[in-house]
């Protein structure tokens, strides 16, 4: 199946794609490996719940026959309206990146809104905001949204194994701001943050709640009886009189001074309650995390990729929250001093029960997010790259390393996005006895030696993704250079390789990254190995890398990397460690006497 159709009572969706077998037999061979025998089959979802010509109730989501949409797929989207929508105002996509919005044209004499998606890398949920007017002049706003999958790891199984081992070490990174496609937050994230780029996605999940909510609260507020005094002439009481009060009023008589006014107390309904204050405070709140986001959303490399639709929600959202805050219960509230005891009112009363609901996901969004709201997510490429790193580092524990703290690895985190801290200045450092490992994500190695660095290139710059430096007291520093590849191949045995491209790739790191001996006044090639990693699974234990004759000829190859509760299915990288570093102190003589740790020019030999 490369098209489907879809027909509304407005529309009629046609969706189409080149060819789909490739990615449904790689998808199919995914799942069987791993023992699942049924693939997930794609969901058209709707919002608001639309009624289909083949249904009489409205549906929030349609199914289709099988898999359809995955990634680095390119796909047509044809929207073909009915003579019931006005072509004055021309239907269009309202997406939050301006590049999915500019991929599509409506062509006015066909009633026909045409554009093409590529789905890259990215994985989870993609939205298309459909907006169209009828002839009536009555707008309509339509959501469809279906999930990206992987082809080269299952959704749920190998991808939350890898979010697992990410979030442990740098919690937030793998969130990301304006991507194409969104996934929900993992409910076992105890990240105790106000990261504004989750704040955003769970405040626009809960939005028309919190607004639902507002309302029920101003046409019925809470009120309390609230104690007054003031003093008052004898003469102007009126009603009945406590006897306390007539005993004064007595003696202000017998006196007989001038001064005939009393103290008298009285009870009146007050809207300034620490409920109403708290409610108050909430929607000052949250028109401060808007306006925060939308300043840091200024910055021209965020600006071109967003559409304006995005900053007119942003608006959007702050107009209805300052109409709700101007309302006159507000104005006679004062500011929110917190709340000294638990008040059943924002427990049990209606409305101010849904606020304080939302406040309390809010307090801890990363643990209560779910699936009820999305969030954008790195690439998949980004992301394999950052697990193997990682993956590299445990292996490496396993080997008893151990992490320094004082040089670990950090990110960086801006209002929207974390990123991570590149560089061999900051990369992981353990130690086991007198050997000592640096572990660096994506250290860039430039034409001169650098005076906290003494590698270089007499070229162009290289920049592998992850470097292992092996230091052994004063003995030579050795490389081995790895490179995630989110990319896999099937060759004519049917069995997995990584690209072409890749290993050529590896040997270009070692060759052009060098190492100057600056008391010598010397350069060497420092790189002893250089790997490719890629997501093919295969039972390791039993079966024979493809690489393994390359990697002992020339240190040159690959090692297929996935996650997996069982390590048998990471089994030859771990052999090939454990075979370098040993478990014990480095035995570096076993290294250098490794046939392929150095091939010599022709005629030549090495001496050391």
């Amino acid at each position: 199946m490369n098209e489907f159709c879809l027909e509304s009572e407005y529309w009629t969706l046609s969706v189409w794609t080149k060819n789909l077998d490739k990615a449904k037999t790689l998808l199919q061979k995914t799942y069987a490996k791993r023992g699942l025998i049924t693939p997930p089959v794609s969901l058209l979802r709707f919002s608001p719940a639309l009624i289909t010509k083949d249904s009489t109730e409205p549906l929030d989501q349609y199914p289709l026959s099988q898999a359809y949409f995955f990634e680095n797929t390119c796909y047509e989207f044809e929207f073909r309206f009915s003579s019931q929508v006005s072509s004055q105002t021309p239907p269009e996509i309202q997406h939050k990146l301006a590049a999915i919005n500019d991929s599509f044209r409506f062509i006015k004499q066909d009633r026909i809104l045409r554009g093409m998606i590529q789905t890259a890398n990215d994985v989870g949920q993609f939205s298309l905001p459909l907006v169209f007017t009828l002839n009536n002049g009555h707008t309509i706003y339509q959501t469809l949204s279906f999930e990206v999958l992987p082809t080269k790891i299952t959704m749920r199984e190998d991808l939350d194994r890898i979010y697992h081992q990410l979030d442990q070490e740098y919690p937030l990174w793998r969130f990301a701001f304006a991507k194409s496609t969104e996934q929900g937050s993992d409910r076992n994230l105890h990240q105790k943050n106000t990261f504004a780029l989750l704040w955003l996605a769970n405040f626009e999940s809960l939005y028309d709640e919190l607004m639902r909510n507002l309302k029920r609260i101003i046409h019925a507020p809470h009120y309390r009886l609230v104690e007054h005094k003031r003093y008052i002439a004898v003469e102007r009481l009126r009603g009945k009189l406590s006897i306390n009060l007539q005993e004064q009023i007595h003696h202000k008589l017998s006196d007989g001074k001038n001064n005939r006014r009393i103290q008298h107390s009285y009870q009146q309904l007050s809207c300034d309650t620490p409920e109403n204050r708290f409610v108050k405070y909430l929607i000052q709140y949250s028109l401060s995390r808007l306006s925060q986001i939308q300043k840091a959303t200024q910055s021209r490399s965020i600006v071109e990729r967003l559409a304006p639709a995005f900053f007119q929600q942003l608006q959007n959202w702050q107009q209805s929250l300052r109409a709700k805050l101007n309302q006159p219960i507000f104005q006679q509230v004062g500011n929110f001093q917190g709340l000294q005891q638990v008040s059943l009112v924002l427990q049990q009363k209606t409305g101010y029960s849904g606020v304080f609901k939302i406040w309390q996901q809010w307090k801890m969004f990363l643990d209560t997010l779910g699936s009820q709201a999305h969030v954008g997510m790195k690439s998949m490429d980004d992301i394999y790259e950052v697990w193997c790193f990682l993956h590299i580092k445990n292996s490496l524990e396993q080997l008893g390393f151990i992490v320094q703290e004082r040089n670990r690895a950090s990110i960086n985190k801006n209002y929207l996005e974390a990123s991570l801290q590149d560089g061999l200045r900051n990369a992981f450092v353990l130690q086991r006895g007198q050997t000592q490992i640096r572990l660096a994500h994506e250290p860039s190695f430039g034409k001169q030696v650098k005076t906290d660095s003494p590698y270089f290139s007499h070229t162009v710059h290289q920049k592998p993704d992850i470097v292992l430096e092996v230091k052994h007291q004063d003995l030579p520093v050795l490389l081995w250079v790895f490179d995630a590849k989110y990319r896999v191949e099937q060759g004519s045995n049917g069995k997995d390789y990584v690209p072409e491209d890749a290993i050529n790739q590896m040997h270009r790191y070692r060759d052009a990254i060098l190492f100057e001996w600056t008391q010598q006044e010397q350069t060497s090639r420092p790189v002893f190995g250089a790997f490719a990693l890629y997501p093919a699974f295969y039972e390791q234990e039993q079966e024979h890398n493809p690489y393994q004759p390359a990697i002992e000829a020339v240190n040159i190859g690959a090692f297929a990397l996935l996650p997996s509760t069982d390590t048998s299915h990471q089994h030859w990288l771990q052999q090939f460690l454990t075979k370098q570093l040993g478990k014990s102190d480095y035995p570096y003589k076993q290294v250098y006497q490794q046939k392929s740790s150095r091939i010599v020019a022709t005629g030549m030999e090495i001496i050391r």
